[in-house]
């Protein structure tokens, strides 16, 4: 029996250090709906370093995507976004670790 997906919004950013030189990358994920609602409660986890950041996301892409293509979008103001389909085992390695 395959686990069930569910389709989630995957925003990854990145937050500007204290001294401005460099940033520290972030994820932060939830329920994909067509009309954001109050109730959906998000947390945001920040990665270590680059690696780290390659090491969660890339297996959760599809296909050949690999997020190093878009960490210029990452470092941008706006972030960058994915719209995937994802397990609730794929879902909990994206939150806070424990």
């Amino acid at each position: 029996m395959t686990p069930r997906r569910g389709r989630y919004l995957i925003h990854l950013f990145c937050v500007p250090d204290n001294d401005g030189c460099g940033c520290r990358y972030a994820v932060d994920v939830r329920p994909w709906a067509t009309r954001r609602t109050a109730s959906v409660k998000t947390q945001v986890r920040f990665f270590s370093d680059a690696s780290e950041l390659i090491a969660t996301i890339n297996p959760l892409l599809p296909g050949r995507s690999d997020v190093r293509d878009v960490l210029s979008h990452i470092e941008s103001k706006e972030g960058f976004l994915y719209l995937i389909d994802l397990t609730s085992e794929q879902v909990s390695s994206l939150r806070l670790p424990s």
